[in-house]
């Protein structure tokens, strides 16, 4: 209890200050929300059964508008450079930001507000609920074996066109990328929920729709129905903001493997038939189904599909060919699930326990490769929200760590310490990834093909160097990864699962109890979407003449190690890369890649020292530490964004 009164109290003492510096206390200015909707609009689709507000009534209703959302509005926020832009809050503003930057639970908020009150702030509302602009009502129907919302794909994107004039302004089309996936919420009941989200570009993601219950829906059909008819009115009559009217399309859906099957009636990634891509046979083999040689089988296509002729592979006919949605080419393989947490946690979980007479390395090795992880430890940017971990704790890497393992650190730790033949097939992935994953259309279609033939060459050496049970589903599917990049024509980060993940995360977070997950969901976001400290969060790389955050790659490919940041220039030792070692030759050149060594000494004697431009700056680089002198990374996905 004393614990409580303290805290407590320094909350009282931290919003007195707040109103002590307030320009504007008498104004009880209560935040806007969603004015580009319309006046009291709900976008909620209405329901036969309606969700209370946690049991308890509200002060008013005032509907539920979805918003932009950022799941980097977490613990892990220290390390993004972050501008928040807020234009003379009123105090009630200011209670408000505060309390839901900092999750101030509803209770003590309200508390808190009749303390001030006390203390002669009668022009901020009493209630939490009020301050705060927390929806009343939140409707839900039974529907699936569960409790479902529908918010609406409209709604999502008038909030973005509204807060992105400039992008409401420049393009004529919305095009979305869809995410569906489910994720439980609590260790001791089978609670799960089940939202629909959508993204569009370089924004994220929003929530379109929401199910929870017990298990996942039990209906395909009734779960997307709302969806798809709003996808089919908005496809056939494209949408209208402001006099303006866009064309609307949906270019992916980006799930992992177990939702694809749902969602297109497929056998499910242990299947015999489970390929999504071409009409393999697998074959069962030490518990599980493994696959051969891919070359000899023809790809699958949507009019098949669409036709209902892959009866090995079809269960059933999938509600999306009703609404004439590609099937086949229309669902990415997402990287995020199929290689980082599904290749490269595969690879390392043999090298560290696979069979002995295979690729498994001796506990020395295993060792070696762990003391090489952590001495990284502390060198990767800040762009980065974890640092390199032993694999003493691999059970516990997250699909961030998996990514930097095979982009970034792995090729350092595993050298000199694989042999020759698995270094070199561990480099034909990283090689194959590091291309598709880049951001330069030009450089990236001029060498996917060479990243296909690097990733067939990957799995078909894989039986040999680690058993014939190692190519499973993820493993097989590498094959086909290219064929999202050249069929999407974007960078495998466009159609990754990694900001949908981020955003699962922050919604699972929304619900801090078991009653109504549903409308605690919707109130929480309802609130962010008021509150001022969350409207226009500015995301931008951290540049710096610290150690971690002091290399960049300029847009002419020269490397530069930051001496000295001044307002709008920055003065480096520029390096050109030409005059720098290959770090690896073999199977490829890792200079093709940009990724090049430099020692100490030789960038003291072949650096200049110049003053450049902020806007000649391409992108952040990881310089790693190797033997005498650093390995140069450049960065090729945006700042991880975790919960």
């Amino acid at each position: 209890m004393s614990d409580y009164i303290k805290n407590w109290r320094k909350r009282v003492a931290e919003v007195q200050a707040l109103g002590e510096e307030s320009s504007d206390e008498g104004q009880a200015g209560l935040i806007s929300s969603g004015d580009s909707v319309g006046e009291g609009s709900n976008c909620v689709g209405a329901g036969e059964n309606i969700s209370s507000s946690e049991g308890e009534e509200e002060a008013e209703d005032y509907g539920y508008v979805e918003r932009v959302l950022s799941s980097s509005e977490s613990d892990g926020d220290e390390d993004l450079n972050i501008n928040v832009v807020i234009a003379e809050p009123s105090l009630s503003e200011d209670i408000a930001s505060w309390a839901v930057k900092h999750q101030i639970t509803r209770t003590a908020l309200t508390e808190l507000l009749s303390a001030l009150h006390k203390h002669g702030h009668e022009d901020i509302p009493k209630d939490a609920r009020t301050l705060l602009r927390t929806p009343r009502n939140v409707p839900s129907v039974e529907k699936c074996g569960g409790q479902f919302s529908y918010f609406g794909i409209e709604c999502g994107i008038a909030q973005i066109l509204q807060d992105n004039p400039s992008f409401a302004e420049n393009t004529d089309c919305i095009d979305l990328t869809v995410n569906i996936d489910g994720v439980p919420l609590f260790k001791s009941a089978n609670t799960q929920l089940w939202p629909i989200l959508c993204k569009i570009k370089k924004y994220d993601p929003f929530l379109v729709a929401l199910y929870c219950g017990d298990a996942k829906p039990n209906s395909v059909d009734a779960y997307l129905t709302e969806f798809l008819e709003e996808y089919h009115e908005l496809r056939t009559n494209g949408l209208t903001f402001k006099d303006k009217t866009y064309t609307f399309t949906v270019s992916a859906f980006i799930c992992d493997a177990p939702a694809r099957a749902f969602l297109k009636c497929v056998k499910g990634h242990t299947g015999y038939f489970s390929c999504e891509r071409c009409i393999v046979k697998g074959v069962w083999e030490q518990g599980r189904v493994v696959f051969g040689d891919e070359d000899i089988y023809p790809l699958r296509n949507d009019g098949d599909f669409r036709r209902h002729r892959y009866t090995d592979h079809q269960k059933n006919l999938s509600p999306l060919i009703t609404f004439d949605f590609p099937c086949v080419t229309g669902f990415a393989l997402d990287y995020m699930h199929m290689v980082c947490l599904g290749v490269v946690k595969r690879m390392l979980t043999f090298l560290k326990s696979g069979p002995k007479k295979g690729c498994r390395l001796s506990q020395r090795h295993i060792l070696m490769v762990s003391n090489n992880l952590i001495t990284l430890n502390g060198e990767m940017p800040s762009e980065f929200a974890r640092q390199p971990r032993g694999l003493d704790l691999l059970d516990r890497w997250k699909a961030t760590e998996f990514r930097q393992f095979i982009l970034y650190t792995g090729p350092i730790v595993l050298r000199n310490v694989l042999p020759d033949t698995l270094y070199k097939h561990f480099l034909a992935l990283n090689i194959a990834m590091s291309i598709m994953l880049e951001s330069d259309d030009d450089k990236r279609n001029a060498y996917v093909p060479y990243a296909e033939k690097m990733l067939h060459y990957f799995v078909d050496r894989c039986d040999q160097l680690y058993g014939s049970t190692f190519v499973v589903y993820n493993v097989h599917g590498l094959i086909h990864l290219a064929e999202d990049v050249k069929h999407f024509n974007c960078s495998l980060n466009d159609i990754s699962a990694f900001p949908f993940e981020n955003h699962l995360q922050f919604i699972k977070h929304c619900v801090r109890n078991s009653k109504s997950p549903i409308s605690q969901c919707a109130k929480r976001i309802a609130e962010r979407q008021s509150s001022m400290a969350f409207k226009a969060n500015d995301y931008s790389p951290i540049i710096s003449s610290s150690r971690k955050n002091q290399c960049i790659q300029l847009f002419s490919d020269d490397f530069a190690f930051i001496r000295e940041v001044r307002e709008s220039d920055l003065i480096c030792d520029v390096l050109k890369l030409e005059v720098m070692e290959s770090f690896f030759t073999q199977p490829g050149d890792s200079k093709l890649l940009g990724v090049a060594y430099i020692s100490q000494q030789h960038l003291r004697t072949r650096s200049r020292r110049k003053c450049i431009h902020r806007e000649t700056v391409k992108r952040k680089v990881a310089c790693l530490s190797y033997l005498d002198g650093y390995v140069l990374f450049p960065l090729l996905h945006d700042a991880d964004r975790e919960w």
